[in-house]
């Protein structure tokens, strides 16, 4: 409940939606019907022409559901993320695609689904479904009980119960009180004590075996980086942490504290580490950015060099794409990422489209906008306000 406050204020400093507490200890928004979000997409070209990929959305802060999943249920395992990845296996085994993908709280479902499936696939930005042991808890294991531990999920409890009832009959207790004894023995048991404090129960299948399944982190993520660990979370369950493949934008506002699904699209194939491998042995390779056929930024959006614009012009000290022209419009394009309802961004007249380039607003940290050059009788204080260059003593284009 401490981390709802502290959601809150951060929601509020970004403009988001609150969190009611009503609404967080409604016993209806902890099932998890209503969190899990996805599509299906068809590849339209290349060697993988003609097959499905199902992607599981991330967290939608306007969903309380989500919200909870991530800030309580997979922590904590319960039942809400369970039901949550139930639903999921249920959605691909009737949608049937050829991979799976997810970010974030997405990533974490598409790797459970991985495990339920055998279905290949990837995953951004995810914490993991958490490894039952790290191979030093593998070794301490081995070491303390005498014995190899190979096994996931149920089959621990399953490989106990089989165990113990050899014993149980041994000991002369009946059929009917086999099962009630098991139980508790089982929850008294070193083992599964040992197992409880390392495993936070996610995984019970391991169809993942052998399965291509590739784990994406940004090496700079303030959300999902801190909360993994070399042998766990940021491998995950199906990658060992020696062929995550890393990304490296840094962590700001544009990129939403390096978490940003976008950044995680442009990043991950053109521009990347695998394993231990340092920075300056990056990867890189701007025809990568975007997918073959896929249209590029537009005016107004996102580029770190030409290769990311439609236009192929970036303005690299802002990071927008110029318009085609190679200056900006007055307004953003309306299918443009950025929108239609914005004013190109400029530092000066030379980069506008109309040649005029003004201060946005009153607002202190605001900065400079493109705008169209006026007409004569309209009112203006300069003579670069008119598209006649001329500016009255009365202050009217003429």
């Amino acid at each position: 409940a401490t981390l709802v406050p502290l959601f809150n204020v951060a929601m509020y400093l970004g403009g988001g939606s609150l969190i009611d507490c009503n609404e967080l200890f409604d016993i209806e928004n902890f099932d998890g019907k209503d969190a899990l979000q996805w599509s299906t997409y068809t590849i339209m070209q290349g060697p993988h022409e003609g097959k499905k990929v199902l992607a599981f959305q991330g967290t939608d802060f306007e969903n309380v559901e989500q919200v909870l999943a991530d800030i309580w249920s997979v922590p904590m395992a319960t039942n809400m993320i369970r039901n949550m990845r139930a639903e999921a296996v249920k959605v691909a085994e009737e949608q049937k695609p050829q991979f799976i993908t997810g970010h974030s709280l997405g990533g974490i479902i598409a790797e459970l689904v991985c495990s339920e499936t055998g279905i290949p696939g990837a995953s951004f930005a995810a914490l993991g479904a958490f490894d039952p042991f790290s191979l030093m808890d593998r070794e301490s294991y081995e070491k303390r009980f005498g014995m190899p531990f190979d096994d996931y999920g149920t089959e621990i409890k399953n490989a106990f119960n089989a165990e113990q009832a050899t014993r149980l009959a041994l000991e002369g207790y009946d059929v009917d009180e086999v099962s009630s004894v098991l139980d508790k023995r089982y929850w008294e048991d070193d083992r599964h004590r040992f197992v409880r404090e390392e495993y936070n129960g996610l995984v019970e299948n391991n169809k993942h075996n052998g399965v291509q399944f590739e784990v994406v982190m940004n090496t700079y993520d303030m959300a999902a980086q801190p909360l993994s660990s070399t042998d766990g979370a940021a491998c995950s369950h199906i990658s060992s942490s020696c062929d995550v493949r890393w990304t490296w934008f840094p962590a700001s506002l544009s990129t939403n504290g390096g978490h940003s699904s976008q950044y995680y699209a442009f990043k991950a194939t053109s521009e990347f580490t695998t394993g231990w491998a340092e920075r300056a042995d990056m990867t890189r390779n701007n025809d990568l950015v975007f997918l073959p056929g896929v249209q590029k930024n537009l005016a107004c959006d996102y580029c770190e060099s030409d290769a990311f614009c439609e236009s192929g012009k970036c303005d690299t000290s802002d990071r927008v794409c110029y318009g085609t022209s190679g200056k900006m419009p007055t307004f953003c394009p309306s299918n443009s990422v950025t929108g239609g309802d914005t004013r190109g961004p400029c530092a000066n007249a030379n980069e506008c489209d109309s040649d005029r380039c003004e201060w946005h607003s009153v607002n202190p940290i605001s900065e400079y906008r493109c705008y169209d050059r006026l007409d004569n009788g309209d009112s203006c204080n300069e003579h670069s306000d008119c598209k006649s260059n001329y500016c009255n003593w009365l202050f009217y284009c003429s």
